[in-house]
């Protein structure tokens, strides 16, 4: 019998046909490898909620903060040092030295893995713990014309001068945020990795009393691109402030504007919101330990409530 052969259709229909079949393959195992990362994530984030949790019990209820100074380093540290013990996190005070301007991490390719989210590939600490609902994290020093703003420094993880104690949060553990993850920013990244500062823009002149933000923001983000990054944000896992370790949820999340206004290696007044590479949203941990995904697309009222410790929300 005459053996017939394959037309020109039939090849290109086979063909599509197996270009189609892997083209589902390749989405499925990228979708597969995504949520193997963003699980990685959580479980870091769960590590960080049982570490405060223990650090409340050893401490008699008083919570981590900015600007820590009970160690032997010459300097100021922040929450995850203060972590540091309860994490495992081997000899914290002989591994972060003093350089005679701030502190820096010997050998300095010395990054603990929980600190980093599988996701972003650029090294750096991605989690941070959460300042509040307002621009304003710490009453160390209040800009001019913000000493009277009601959102300053309502969050769980302050820079204020005493730290909060857990039985401070009447909102409940499981409605208040701890921490969230950002995405650390060297210099070639994305603009949602980035964090803009000497603005030489004063935001009191655009909010009074605190939020809303809204003539703010506008402001800030028609000229968004003009602006200095900050050098090395997220990169000290030792450190605080909202250039390092700390967060605010003035913005929703992956809301790509970032800024302080503080000129300080280690900012307490700025907007600096949570990013992921997390696909419509970010990771949290709560006050209790508990982690659930927060979206994009999260009610404002809600998120701005999330942060607060004691707004009855």
């Amino acid at each position: 019998m005459k053996y017939r052969g394959f037309t020109l259709i039939e090849l290109l229909v086979s063909m599509s046909i197996v270009a189609a079949l892997l083209s589902l393959g390749l989405a499925a195992i990228g979708s597969a490898r995504e949520a193997s990362r963003r699980t990685s994530c959580q479980n870091n984030l769960r590590q960080l909620g049982l570490a405060l949790n223990q650090f409340v019990i050893d401490s008699g209820g008083v919570l981590p903060h900015h600007r820590d100074d009970k160690h032997r380093l010459p300097i100021h540290v922040g929450p995850w040092f203060q972590l540091a013990p309860i994490l495992e996190i081997e000899d914290p005070e002989h591994t972060v030295v003093f350089n005679g301007m701030g502190l820096d991490v010997h050998p300095p390719s010395f990054l603990p893995s929980v600190f980093q989210c599988a996701s972003d590939s650029s090294p750096g600490c991605n989690y941070r713990t959460c300042g509040g609902s307002g621009m304003i994290i710490s009453d160390w020093l209040r800009p001019l014309g913000t000493s009277g703003w009601h959102d300053a420094e309502n969050g769980m993880i302050t820079m204020a001068k005493t730290p909060r104690r857990l039985s401070e949060i009447t909102d409940g553990l499981s409605n208040t945020i701890f921490a969230s993850e950002r995405l650390v920013s060297p210099s070639d990244q994305a603009r949602d990795a980035q964090i803009a500062h000497q603005t030489m823009l004063r935001p009191e002149l655009y909010v009074v009393n605190g939020a809303p933000y809204d003539q703010l923001l506008a402001a800030l983000r028609s000229n968004w691109h003009s602006w200095k990054k900050a050098d090395r944000a997220g990169h000290a896992w030792h450190g605080f402030g909202l250039t390092q370790t700390a967060y605010n949820h003035v913005v929703v999340p992956n809301e790509p504007l970032a800024v302080v206004f503080h000129h300080s290696y280690y900012s307490d007044f700025g907007i600096v919101g949570p990013t992921s590479n997390h696909r419509g949203g970010v990771n949290g941990c709560k006050a209790d330990g508990s982690v659930a995904f927060l979206c994009d697309s999260v009610d404002y009222t809600i998120w701005v409530g999330l942060a607060t410790v004691s707004d009855s929300d």
